[in-house]
């Protein structure tokens, strides 16, 4: 009786080994490609939330109420300066760091109402200014941005902090309006991030798109001696419609300070019946302007202020 040899087909040896090559080979590229990807989307991320920033600091050019009105917030609006540097107490070695924009300050900075009056009014002002009349919202009310539970600093998309010192120790991620790194108490004009490696690039382009630095400007669409500026045409009248011509008029832009009130002024003459007057050194969000002229007082106005100049037209009857 003859036997019969039962057969098997498989792999050799070498066959096993060619195919577990190319398997990691294809795991590796696609593993490169998706960390590349990811790379290129926290650089989106990132783009998204300087953007962010910005709203919180300088509010949006969009803003509407419920009844189609233009409105403004954000920490500028409410507070009327830029956000300063604080020191975060809270890390290892303490750093200088955006906190205002989540921490609330002392009761007297909150957000409020508040009269023109002398106990409201920045140190300095002029009696001339003070005005029961006029009220005034401002004060802070936020927090202006949504931290992550439990994080105790802002930090990039790539979790680097926005800080000076950052974790590398370098000193650019927060400039003053002067280009200089923050100093206590400095106001905060550039925010920026430094791209995946987390190094400053200082000027220099990356060979890696995902290593590029990124930056915020707040005072990239500045007026020129402040965020904002008013541009004032007065009319000034008599009973019947016809120009009055020869007093002086008074401009004064009621804004807040922290828990107190500042008043921009500016005096022009009227010599055709049409004064035009350029009120500077402003921030965006509502504020108040009131025209004074020959004695009579206009009715205190509310105006939105955007990043850059703006106009208004008022219009004063000389009795």
């Amino acid at each position: 009786m003859k036997k019969k040899f039962r057969t098997e087909n498989g792999f050799t040896l070498l066959e096993l080994v060619i195919v577990l090559g190319l398997i990691a080979l294809v795991t590796h590229l696609a593993v490169r490609e998706m960390w590349q990807w990811r790379r290129s989307k926290l650089g989106d991320v990132a783009e998204r939330q300087l953007e962010e920033l910005r709203s919180a600091i300088l509010g949006d050019d969009y803003e509407r109420d419920v009844d189609g009105m233009r409105i403004r917030s954000g920490f500028v609006a409410d507070m009327g300066r830029l956000p300063q540097a604080v020191w975060l107490t809270n890390t290892v070695p303490w750093r200088l760091s955006l906190a205002e924009l989540w921490l609330a300050p002392p009761a007297a900075e909150r957000f409020d109402v508040r009269p023109a009056i002398a106990a409201n009014m920045v140190a300095g002002s002029e009696a001339a200014d003070f005005d029961g009349e006029v009220y005034v919202a401002g004060g802070w009310r936020g927090p202006y941005i949504r931290m992550a539970v439990g994080a105790r600093e802002l930090r990039d998309a790539w979790g680097n902090p926005f800080t000076v010192p950052d974790d590398a120790g370098y000193v650019e991620r927060l400039l003053d309006p002067a280009g200089d790194s923050v100093t206590n108490g400095a106001p905060v004009a550039v925010i920026r991030y430094f791209g995946a490696d987390g190094l400053y690039d200082n000027g220099v382009e990356p060979l890696n798109r995902a290593d590029r630095d990124g930056e915020i400007d707040l005072l990239e669409r500045a007026w020129t001696n402040g965020i904002s500026g008013l541009a004032i045409t007065l009319n000034v009248v008599d009973g019947d419609d016809s120009a009055v011509i020869g007093a002086e008029a008074t401009f004064r832009v009621y804004s807040p300070v922290g828990g107190k009130i500042a008043v921009h002024s500016v005096k022009k003459s009227n010599t055709s019946g049409q004064v035009v007057a350029i009120v500077g050194g402003l921030t965006p969000g509502p504020r108040v302007l009131r025209v004074e002229y020959g004695g009579q007082k206009s009715l205190p106005r509310r105006v939105m202020l955007a990043p850059g100049i703006n106009t208004v037209t008022e219009r004063v009857v000389y009795k």
